[in-house]
């Protein structure tokens, strides 16, 4: 009986460390623009300050976890790509959900990542519906570029209009 015991502890300690020894995947983040978004007003920065943050999606939820991977980074005429990506024990069909804002204040991800988390289907909502008003009253100054539900790989074009700025962004997951 104790060699059972024994022999059952040892399969236990393999099977965790099998698991904890399983390789990551990464996933490669790549966001190119032909458009920034701040570039026709005389008072604005000429940049687009810029958030993505990818979340784990299980509409089952109710609310996202915390970002799988969030980046700010900054655009402008002569930088207009960025690559990043995060490591993940993921399967093709794991499924996610990502934002790309332009910073217009000085919130941080830090701020902004839990009133996503939350508020993420409202949103949505109100961006489809080009209802800037009601984005303000989750993200305030905050510019919600667009979004996507996406499993790897998968690429997503955002283009559009905002406050007379055209914009356009190309978002890859690899």
């Amino acid at each position: 009986m104790k060699t059972l015991f024994i022999l059952g502890l040892t399969l236990i300690a393999f099977a965790t460390k099998a698991q904890e020894d399983s390789p990551l995947d990464s996933v490669n983040v790549k966001i190119l623009s032909t458009d920034l978004s701040e570039d026709m007003s005389v008072v604005s920065s000429k940049n687009d300050e810029l958030l993505i943050l990818v979340f784990k999606f299980s509409d089952s939820l109710g609310q996202l976890s915390k970002p799988s991977f969030i980046q700010e980074f900054v655009f402008d005429e002569r930088q207009m790509e960025m690559e990043g990506f995060w490591l993940t024990n993921r399967s093709d069909s794991m499924a996610y959900l990502f934002f790309l804002l332009e910073l217009d204040s000085k919130k941080t991800e830090v701020q902004i990542s839990p009133v996503l988390r939350v508020h993420y289907k409202r949103v949505i909502e109100c961006y489809n519906q080009r209802d800037y008003n009601c984005i303000q009253k989750f993200l305030g100054d905050e510019d919600v570029l667009g979004y996507g539900y996406f499993t790897v790989p998968s690429k997503h074009e955002l283009n559009g209009v905002y406050k007379l700025d055209r914009y356009t962004y190309r978002v890859e997951f690899e």
